[in-house]
């Protein structure tokens, strides 16, 4: 299949194209990748204008909701959905927890209106206090203002539950560092007898990088056998790692990348001989991941959602696009210095030499080349 470099990369203009090839090379190659992230994370870290613009355009979707609202929908002309977050993090108070309820309710609503958007995302540190998470996944006792507060939590799922059902909205719930997720996965499963009895309304996330995940993923499974309910599962390998790293080293990881690649490979194959019970989301950047789901003969005729991050493996996207298959793309969104967690986090994730970016950037060379060459004639 040939690809179309000007379809694929159409929404950047050409300074943001040099400027994503230019810091790739940099942030792949093994001898500048340590000195370009540095550097590139202190200089963040002063919030220049000019550059976060500029890389707020790469990785998310707009500051505002009219902003995402209009990068869905020009995805959305060339058959591209979107499942929108709200990516402002770092923030730990109520006053934030209210602002991102507000802002899922005004994502659901919007949902509920447009076909292209299959999914809003959400995130457990953005209506919870983290150390109460941590609290509650070590099972440690709370006390009287503590219970009041995870039951204030409690409350902002069932409330964007709730919301989501009467609008016929489907909520993905991300999960993230090891060392709180469990509170609120256990919390989310909890409440999935009543939210996807019939439908799997909610949707919670595998990290496949952590070593208990297979475990985990059982215990989902025979929880909905159990009760009777849709299992809505995102796959992903894992997003949080240099950050399990500081926390407390490697345990809760696998020590090797291959070993995370095993672990994706093994929870495709247990999914796939549970369709019935299971309803999978895919969400990867690995071609080997993405070849072994669409060639597995359980499910050449299953309809699974295959997904990609807004910035990241624009010509997977497309050519899967082109093979007619269901791909939805990860549009955040979300004020700059709210959104600087995030873009690190992602800035990091680019810094890792895998076969998916060195084609990425072959293809970004190759429009490059094809812009300067049509201005050159």
């Amino acid at each position: 299949m040939k690809i179309n470099t000007g379809e694929i990369y159409s929404r950047y203009n050409t300074s943001t194209l040099i400027f994503k090839y230019i810091t790739t090379n940099l942030l792949t190659h093994s001898i500048t990748r340590t000195f370009s992230l540095r550097i590139l994370k202190r200089y963040l870290a002063c919030r220049p204008a000019w550059l976060l613009k500029l890389i707020h355009g790469i990785y998310l979707g707009g500051q505002s909701l009219a902003e995402v609202d209009l990068a869905a929908s020009r995805l959305a002309q060339d058959g591209v959905c979107c499942a929108i977050d709200y990516a402002a993090e770092g923030e730990n108070n109520t006053k934030h927890f209210n602002l991102a309820l507000k802002n899922t309710f005004q994502l659901i609503d919007m949902a509920a209106r447009a076909e292209n958007l299959p999914f809003v995302i959400i995130k457990p540190s953005a209506f919870g206090n983290i150390e109460l998470y941590t609290r509650m996944t070590q099972r440690q006792p709370l006390n009287a203002e503590q219970q009041i507060q995870w039951r204030k939590i409690v409350s902002r799922y069932r409330r964007i539950f709730d919301r989501a059902s009467s609008r016929n909205v489907n909520i993905m719930v991300d999960a993230e560092q090891s060392w709180f997720q469990p509170a609120a996965s256990r919390l989310v499963l909890a409440m999935m007898p009543f939210y996807n009895r019939h439908r799997p309304l909610i949707t919670l996330t595998l990290q496949c990088y952590l070593r208990d995940q297979m475990d985990f993923l059982h215990y989902c499974y025979q929880q909905a056998c159990n009760y009777g309910f849709h299992l809505g599962l995102k796959v992903v390998r894992g997003a949080y790692l240099e950050e399990e790293r500081r926390h407390g080293g490697y345990q809760p990881c696998f020590a090797e990348k291959w070993q995370t690649d095993s672990c994706y490979h093994e929870t495709i194959d247990y999914i796939v001989q549970r369709l019935d019970r299971i309803t999978p989301f895919f969400a990867t950047h690995n071609e080997e991941s993405i070849d072994r789901i669409i060639n597995h003969p359980l499910l050449r005729h299953h309809a699974v959602w295959i997904g990609q991050l807004y910035g990241f493996g624009d010509h997977i996207t497309y050519k899967l696009l082109y093979a007619r298959l269901r791909v939805c793309k990860y549009l955040p969104y979300g004020p700059i210095h709210l959104a600087l967690p995030y873009l690190l986090r992602r800035i990091e994730e680019n810094a890792i030499a895998t076969p998916t970016f060195k084609a990425e950037n072959r293809l970004v060379k190759q429009e490059l080349s094809r812009r300067f060459f049509r201005r050159s004639k």
